[in-house]
């Protein structure tokens, strides 16, 4: 059988079989289905690398892992293993990892299987962006109102001191060469990367408040930026914003933006008891500003942080101690969801080439698109 005819003969099989089943339920399909990868001790911060493999910030370490085989591979280790490496972001470029010990950077280029790290002279690290297409990063040292620029290619550093008020979090827009800084007052300001003394841009909120998070998403279209009471969604353009409240007896922990550039998760705590809580995922239209999913179904605990695969199928959510994989329950109709849930155990079996699968599966989410 030729590549197209295989191809069309998978998508008219899992369309059919979608329709046949289309009022049966949803779960009876698996498509919420929690998968445990307990490889890594008390999860704090994970990440997508490839849709294969993530990255997470643990007891001690940070790790690569395999979610196929589950191995894992230790990047770096701290001499107090009691320890966290909790650094609240990590980034990739062309297979070179980045993440930070709060004192020292360290970098992997999983490619050439070689780990470096670099110790600023400003400490401690509280605030980490990367510009990738000039292969910098850049370090927050609130502290001192200072930003250091550093090339992971080159080894050159260079401080530059923040004038104004103290800031907290810094990113960088993912298409053009701006940076948000968010200060402690309430305000975000906006600044070239060639002049990152002078804002050409500020938002200031009406009530300011110590943020938690900030972070643009993949298109640049919008920032979210808060902490555990409130999340502001803000338009860098068009200098409005909104803002996001959690639900009752709940409070954000974090927030990611999925691949689709339109949705929003947060998690939340949920207090249950007086002396129990819950992890919970809400997904927000970004358009709309409502919310369009719950899931409850983590377990008990915290839910530290969350992360979506490039595909935009599964999201994986790091609890007290392990991380838990599931598909993103929003994504498309109930029709969708139950042919999305087929495609990914085609995947799984590995019965047909991967290939193949693969093309099926980016063939059916540009037919979500539309």
């Amino acid at each position: 059988m030729h590549y197209n005819q295989s191809f069309a003969v998978i998508i008219c099989f899992l369309i059919a079989v979608a329709t046949s089943h289309g009022m049966e339920s949803e779960n009876k399909f698996g498509l919420y289905k929690i998968e445990e990868i307990t490889s890594v001790r008390f999860p704090r911060r994970i990440k997508y690398i490839t849709n294969n493999t993530i990255a997470i910030n643990g007891l001690g370490c940070f790790s690569l892992v395999d979610l196929e085989t589950k191995a894992i591979l230790c990047i770096h280790k701290r001499d107090n293993n009691r320890e966290y490496v909790n650094f609240p972001m990590l980034y990739s470029n062309d297979k070179i990892i980045i993440s930070s010990a709060d004192e020292k950077l360290v970098i992997y280029d999983e490619q050439r299987n070689v780990k470096t790290s670099f110790t600023p002279r400003q400490n401690p690290i509280w605030g980490l962006a990367v510009h990738q297409s000039s292969d910098t990063v850049f370090l927050a040292s609130p502290q001192r109102k200072v930003l250091t620029k550093y090339s992971y290619v080159t080894k050159v550093s260079t401080d530059i001191i923040i004038p104004g008020e103290s800031f907290s979090l810094i990113d960088i827009h993912p298409k053009k060469d701006i940076m948000c800084i968010v200060r402690y007052a309430g305000t975000l300001s906006f600044h070239t990367l060639d002049n990152l003394k002078e804002p050409f841009k500020t938002i200031t909120f009406v009530r300011p408040i110590i943020y938690l998070f900030c972070q643009y998403s993949l298109d640049g279209s919008y920032i979210a930026a808060g902490h555990n009471k409130i999340v502001h969604v803000i338009d860098p353009d068009k200098h409005t914003y909104y803002s996001l409240k959690p639900f009752k007896n709940e409070r954000f922990n974090t927030i990611a933006f999925h691949p689709d550039g339109l949705t929003l998760a947060t998690v939340a705590t949920r207090k249950v008891s007086k002396v129990d809580v819950k992890a919970v995922i809400h997904y927000w239209d970004l358009q709309t500003e409502k919310c369009i999913y719950t899931m409850s179904e983590l377990g008990a605990g915290y839910g530290h942080d969350l992360s979506f695969s490039p595909d935009g199928l599964e999201v994986i959510v790091a609890l007290n101690d392990k991380c838990i994989k599931t598909l993103v329950p929003f994504v498309g109709n109930k029709k969708g969801k139950e042919i999305l849930f087929w495609l990914n155990q085609l995947k799984e079996q590995k019965k047909i080439p991967q290939d193949i699968v693969k093309h099926s599966l980016d063939a059916f989410l540009r037919y979500l698109s539309f």
